[in-house]
């Protein structure tokens, strides 16, 4: 085999991942608790919806619109409508929303969060032998040794394993983000490739084309591919990369454009424009926390920020070293020209390291720009894992033998206390594995009971995608009883099921009643309390 480390160390992260893949084996099933899960449950739904109408309803964007007649022209959060009355979510574009669709439609599966989950774990695999392929591409290029390059990447990339981030937001639950690690991986990858052979039109073509992809599917993209275009005009690689800087700037603009436009038409310009600034405005950091933030980062990587400390300050936070052992030893057994190759070689590897460590980082900018949204939502912080495994990886190679084995003692302490954390996470909802099967079989008796198509749905509580997909309905959020008679005239309906319910943890209700009023005025009530004398 012409490169068996490198082969060796890709077995060695499958292995790893199928260990945290064995040990979360319980927790990816539905029924199980977890910081965001809310943002699963929004997917799954979108999922549905996309399948149960016509394509000339939706035009394939974000709908929570489900499918029967009875659940058009229902609103839900920040969303617009279309025509139809198929409302559409505006805070996240598409392709984060297509690759479960496609995923479900392709196998056949059932859209439920266990299903969702392994669909994650798959992109999760990719990720990490994309960013194991980055970190061993780096550390040849610094003239390591095979075996000392398949151990540091291994060990950089373990972070995008064990991390109590990675086990969340690369299992239970999905989010836009969860895709566009892959998209800014591979991208980061092809950018080396780029700047290590920049006569190859292959690698610059398939740069751009990430770039706009990566801008289509969420919007960090934007500013990785505006920072890139910086990155090349600020840096010595301007003089050969001035026109794919040229390009990027283009895609992207081009990205934003269509975005407005395939909104624009399925709804209205008006309305998209208006929609994208509010959301733009409710998750700035205008409205955010940087302690809360600083705190996110803490709890999502733990003792790994410890690691990465330490090394940066080992290095006196140079991490681009030049190998020179390495150097020395190539030095003393090479002929002239082998020795101007090797200092060549040692040059292009620090103004490519830094160049690519530098576009790393440049993602994290979009934590401070979309405070809110860091804060509350910890799969935004996926992008650190990047820049954290550089730091890791480079360390962990350039270090001497007795280091290493410090530095494996501590990678291995870090990734039992992101397990633990992890799993100390999802305890403090293990109150949402009884609650969901009491709103499952209070769900099931209302329809059984209850429900027929010209049945309508309200409740006193903000609707998001679990009650949805609970009772199979589009309904009607932050309503009183007292609003029951006009929504069923409204909707000319032969009934209203007024769903009374709190929230448990954020967007995961607890149902405890319904108030069914028939459009001859009489009413039922039915408890949870009371449930088993209906049965």
């Amino acid at each position: 085999m012409a490169n068996k480390h490198k082969f060796f160390g890709a077995i060695i992260l499958i292995m790893l991942l199928s260990i945290s893949i064995l040990l979360r084996q319980n927790d990816l099933n539905d029924g199980v608790g977890a910081r965001n899960l809310e943002a699963s449950y929004h997917v799954l739904l979108t999922t549905t919806a996309l399948r149960e109408s016509p394509i000339i309803n939706h035009w394939l964007l974000p709908t929570v619109s489900l499918g029967k007649l009875q659940d058009k022209n229902i609103s839900w959060g920040a969303t617009i409508p279309t025509k139809t009355g198929d409302y559409i979510y505006t805070s996240f574009t598409p392709p984060g929303f297509w690759a479960p669709y496609l995923w479900f439609s392709a196998l056949n599966l059932d859209a439920n969060v266990k299903n969702l989950a392994y669909f994650n774990v798959l992109i999760s695999l990719f990720s990490i032998l994309v960013l194991y392929q980055v970190l061993y591409s780096l550390l040849i290029l610094n003239n390591q040794t095979k075996l000392s390059a398949m151990l540091g990447s291994v060990a950089g990339a373990s972070i995008g394993i064990f991390s109590n981030e990675a086990l969340t937001s690369n299992g239970i639950i999905y989010w836009s983000q969860s895709l566009y690690q892959l998209i800014l991986i591979a991208s980061i990858l092809i950018l080396i490739n780029v700047l290590k052979e920049p006569q190859n039109k292959n690698y610059k073509y398939a740069l751009i084309g990430f770039a706009f992809i990566g801008a289509m599917t969420e919007w960090t993209g934007y500013i990785f591919n505006l920072g890139l275009v910086g990155l090349f005009y600020f840096t010595n690689f301007r003089l050969s990369h001035t026109k794919i800087a040229e390009r990027i700037f283009y895609v992207t603009v081009a990205a934003g454009f269509i975005t407005v436009i395939y909104y624009g038409l399925a709804t209205d310009f008006y309305s998209a424009l208006r929609a994208f600034a509010a959301r733009f405005i409710a998750r700035s950091g205008k409205t955010g926390s940087l302690v809360q933030l600083v705190n996110g980062y803490s709890l999502s990587f733990g003792f790994y920020l410890i690691i990465i400390s330490l090394l940066l300050l080992a290095n006196k936070f140079n991490i681009f070293k030049i190998n020179n052992q390495q150097s020395t030893i190539n030095n003393q057994q090479s002929t002239i020209n082998n020795q101007q190759s090797t200092i060549n070689n040692q040059q292009s590897y620090y103004n490519i390291g830094k160049f690519a460590f530098i576009a790393c980082l440049i993602p994290l900018f979009e934590n401070i720009l979309m405070l809110q949204h860091a804060s509350q939502f910890t799969f935004d912080r996926l992008k650190f894992i990047i820049p954290a495994a550089f730091i890791i990886s480079i360390g962990f190679a350039n270090s001497s033998k007795k280091i290493k084995y410090v530095v494996a003692i501590f990678l291995l302490i870090a990734a039992v206390q992101g397990f633990l954390s992890y799993k100390k996470d999802l305890s403090r909802y293990d109150t949402w594995g009884k609650i969901d099967l009491s709103n499952k079989r209070f769900a099931k008796l209302i329809e059984k009971k209850y429900s027929s198509e010209c049945t309508i749905y309200s409740s006193n509580i903000n609707v998001r995608g679990y009650a949805n997909l609970l009772f199979k309905h589009g309904i009607y959020e932050r309503k009183e009883i007292s609003d029951s008679a006009e929504l069923i005239q409204k909707r000319n309906a032969c009934k209203i099921i007024h769903i009374t319910g709190k929230f448990a943890f954020s967007d995961l209700p607890y149902f405890t009643k319904a108030t069914v009023m028939e459009s001859n005025g009489s009413v039922d009530v039915l408890s949870v309390e009371n449930i088993d004398k209906y049965q």
